[in-house]
């Protein structure tokens, strides 16, 4: 079947690709730079393979090679019902991209699960696209080791889709690819029939965001545009041993988001040259966890809604951390727990409080143990 494949960076070699998918489950594609004239999709069961890309910059490895203009590159699922299939050991990557960075198509998109059900994505490199990985609707959706650059939108879009679980991967590549753009990572949509829809339960552990040319981009965690009337919960985000940097605000909702339930974070650093929260006041949090943490900004909570729980502990901040709640009203019986904080640049707690714990913190040399200056209790 690959006798006809050219693998010369010029000819189409699409229909290749098609018969091979046509007729195989478990298909190896040769190392190669593959032209493809139009939107590689992956049928339900297929199975992809090449070797591994080198982590080089640009990397090296099989290259599939689309149009500039291309609104899509590669999807897998033809998005009519729960299908799956597995892509492992490519590079996505748009023609002229490394000459031209302007190049990329508004809304493109380098990667699509449409629409699938335990679909498996591993060691891809995806580059230039204005989304570079999407998983729209579907569920339980796996990526392991993939690496973005040069994504003008959004490093990852989740629709609707629930259960995404992100492995060891890197957003950016810290070279000269890397562009401006809006997120690493947003969640939308969501489901006004289905309760079992997302966007949920998405989790990256020991994932790696960085950008280099000294660009960054607005928000590391957006979480917006939720389809109003969505009767699924928008809740259970999980982020374990994460590096983050080149961002202005850490996690951000917007007005269409409820609320934020059963967040976890653990073990991370994020270096962001604004504020770390940037939820909106009317969004309800409920359940947040935080603790083993580094945060190179400020850190500021305020909230017109009252806290069901939230547990920040063992957490340093370089900039100031606040935390302001309801004080009058029936919003006032927020449930928090405050432990061991160090701010470099103050805490301030303001609001009424159900039950509060405000144990072993410090701020610009002082302890709530001990003298409390540069600690503000309004509570």
């Amino acid at each position: 079947m690959w006798k006809i494949l050219k693998g010369d960076g010029i000819t189409d070699d699409l229909d290749a690709f098609k018969k091979a998918l046509s007729s195989q489950d478990n298909i190896f594609v040769p190392k190669g730079r593959y032209y493809l004239g139009d939107t590689l999709i992956i049928p339900n069961g297929k199975s992809l393979f090449s070797f591994p890309p080198c982590g080089t910059n640009p990397p090296s490895g099989t290259v599939l090679l689309f149009l500039a203009s291309l609104a899509k590159c590669v999807q897998i699922g033809i998005g009519t019902s729960y299908e799956s299939g597995i892509f492992d050991g490519f590079i996505i990557e748009r023609n002229g991209i490394y000459v031209d960075k302007t190049i990329v198509p508004e809304d493109s998109i380098g990667l699509e699960c449409n629409n699938t059900m335990g679909a498996i994505v591993r060691n891809v490199y995806i580059i230039g696209h204005a989304i570079g990985l999407k998983s729209n609707w579907g569920i339980t959706n796996w990526f392991e080791h993939i690496s973005t650059t040069c994504c003008k939108k959004y490093y990852v879009e989740i629709d609707t889709t629930p259960e995404c679980r992100f492995l060891s991967c890197r957003f950016g590549q810290n070279g000269s690819t890397d562009v401006q753009g809006q997120a690493y990572i947003c969640a939308t949509g969501g489901d006004t029939d289905n309760i079992s829809n997302g966007p949920n339960t998405i989790i990256f552990n020991n994932c790696h965001f960085n950008l280099g040319g000294g660009v960054s981009l607005e928000k590391w965690f957006d979480v917006s545009k939720i389809t109003s009337g969505h009767v699924s919960e928008i809740d259970t985000f999980q982020f374990d041993n994460c590096y983050i940097e080149s961002v202005n605000i850490g996690l951000y909702a917007d007005e269409t988001v409820n609320s934020i339930s059963f967040l976890q974070m653990n073990n991370y650093i994020v270096l962001s040259n604004k504020d770390f929260w940037g939820v909106n006041a009317l969004t309800i949090i409920d359940n947040v966890q935080m603790s083993n943490c580094l945060i190179k900004s400020n850190f500021s909570i305020n909230t017109n809604k009252q806290i069901n729980f939230l547990n920040i502990s063992n957490v340093t901040v370089f900039g100031k951390f606040t935390l302001n709640t309801p004080s009058i009203g029936e919003e006032i019986n927020s449930v928090v727990n405050v432990s061991n904080i160090y701010a470099y640049q103050g805490i301030t707690l303001d609001g009424k409080y159900a039950l509060l714990t405000f144990n072993g913190n410090s701020a610009a040399g002082y302890s709530n143990n001990a003298i409390i200056s540069g600690i503000s209790l309004k509570i």
